[in-house]
């Protein structure tokens, strides 16, 4: 038998042993699907509003790539009205490591810089050369400050066939976080039957 309990989002349906089931809330750690955004035509930002307060966010990546590859970076900044402005002032620190298929690597960072930068060296398109990867975010909603871990794959040029990065940052101040962005600092982001960001929750 079912007590009536609505089946809403995020339950799970359980046993007392006796064969009888009930619907539960889920237990800590669960990644729950939000959404999943296809980009089919060149957009300029794709943003996710709303972060539910108290759970950590994941964006998975994949066929990300830019429109003007001469080197762009890709990024993303936070708002705390719900997307319908975003901070651009410069508060964000961040720091990424890459290493280059030809066997280099390079370590950059900034403090002070109007975004997070995730990835760097967008020189070639197409769905097989985009990045593919994740980014994890915390202090969501909760007036603490917001940082970030991540980390992704893409093919920056001929003589760079693959760059993996790893990325970090915060917003250095304490702010309620509900919305986020990501970009490319120069064009837009490509539209194809290959490109999504896909967005989870997970229960602190």
């Amino acid at each position: 038998t079912f007590p009536g309990t609505d089946p809403s989002a995020d339950k799970f349906i359980k046993t007392d042993g006796s064969g009888n089931l009930s619907f539960a809330d889920a237990g800590g750690g669960m990644m729950t699907l939000v959404t999943r955004t296809a980009i089919t035509s060149d957009v300029g930002e794709v943003a996710f509003t709303n972060l539910e307060a108290n759970n950590f966010h994941k964006f998975v990546f994949q066929g990300i790539d830019s429109t003007a590859n001469s080197g762009e970076d890709f990024a993303c900044q936070v708002s705390t009205d719900n997307g319908s402005s975003y901070i651009t002032s410069s508060n964000y620190n961040w720091v990424y490591w890459q290493y280059y298929s030809t066997g280099n690597n390079n370590t950059t960072g900034a403090n002070g810089s109007n975004a997070i930068y995730l990835a760097d060296g967008f020189h070639t398109s197409g769905a097989e050369d985009a990045l593919h990867g994740e980014l994890n975010i915390f202090n969501v909603g909760n007036g603490q400050r917001f940082t970030t871990y991540g980390q992704s794959s893409h093919r920056a040029d001929s003589s760079n066939k693959r760059r993996g990065t790893v990325n970090a940052g915060e917003l250095e101040q304490d702010a309620t976080v509900n919305a986020i962005k990501f970009f490319f600092d120069s064009g837009n982001i490509t539209g194809s039957s290959y490109a999504f960001i896909t967005h989870y929750k997970g229960v602190l």
